[in-house]
């Protein structure tokens, strides 16, 4: 076994730092929470409980980071993302400067987060997925409107006749069938 520190972010870290301490290493962990299970099994914790409501933010979340990393005595900054970074690849690129980051680069989040780019690549690969559309469809019935760069399901809103076309959506067919 490894034993080598390992710093994880999320909105709750509890699932990465058990899966980290199955592969050997020691986590640290800044998350919302904080939660017993969480701290029984790191080697640190800082609690971020705002970010739960309103995403984290540069300041609070690099300090957290920054004192889990000099309280390991290590020098190893390894830090791995899970739930919450989805929709601010910013934030993402900041802590890749700080941090040697376990995962997807902010570049790879934008991509996904751009409807053209992440669309057109599922089309040139022949992955099947519901129409899209940049444009309001005339006709709204079957149709959604999702938020461009927005993670989980809040944003998602069924499109209505009274509805207006906004920059900040995309649009996509409904598709029946169980989730």
């Amino acid at each position: 076994m490894t034993q080598e520190p390992v710093l994880i972010a999320a909105l709750s870290g509890r699932a990465l730092a058990q899966s980290a301490r199955r592969a050997g290493f020691v986590p640290s962990v800044a998350d919302s929470f904080g939660d017993a299970d969480t701290v029984q099994m790191c080697a640190g914790i800082e609690t971020l409980p705002r970010a739960i409501s309103s995403g984290f933010k540069k300041g609070p979340l690099v300090g957290a980071l920054e004192g889990l990393a000099g309280a390991s005595g290590e020098s190893n900054k390894e830090l791995i993302l899970g739930a919450g970074f989805e929709d601010r690849p910013d934030l993402v690129e900041e802590l890749q400067h700080r941090f040697t980051l376990l995962g997807c680069p902010a570049a790879s989040i934008r991509a996904c987060k751009d409807p053209g780019q992440f669309f057109g690549l599922l089309k040139e690969l022949g992955i099947l997925h519901p129409e899209t559309s940049a444009t309001r469809p005339s006709e709204p019935e079957g149709w959604i409107s999702k938020r461009i760069g927005a993670y989980g399901g809040r944003h998602i809103r069924r499109l209505s006749k009274a509805g207006v076309a906004r920059p900040d959506r995309y649009y996509q067919r409904e598709l029946k069938g169980t989730a």
